[in-house]
């Protein structure tokens, strides 16, 4: 389904420890967002722009206005023993009308 231009998409992402399930927090989260012919940009939890919803739950909203087109995002744990590296894409149609 794809959203259009101009709404925000909002990612959640949950790191489990590899062997019991239960949901751990990395030192670090990162998404890392590629616009339709742009270049990635990162974001962090430890910067303050990937928030942290629970233990182990990470949340971000990526604001489609820039363009329409297939948006690619990874979310990434960086530090400690399990990275975890998530890679998922959507698209975006454009907004019709003012």
């Amino acid at each position: 389904m794809a959203r259009v231009q101009g709404t925000v998409v909002n990612v959640q992402a949950t790191f489990p420890d590899p062997v019991t399930g239960e949901l751990l927090d990395p030192p670090d989260v990162q998404i890392t967002v590629t616009a339709p012919n742009a270049q990635p940009i990162s974001y962090t939890a430890s910067s303050g722009a990937v928030a942290k919803v629970t233990t182990g739950t990470y949340a971000f909203g990526i604001d489609t206005m820039p363009a329409p087109g297939t948006w690619k995002y990874e979310v990434a744990s960086i530090g400690g023993q399990n990275n975890v590296r998530k890679q998922r894409s959507f698209d975006v149609r454009p907004k019709m009308g003012p």
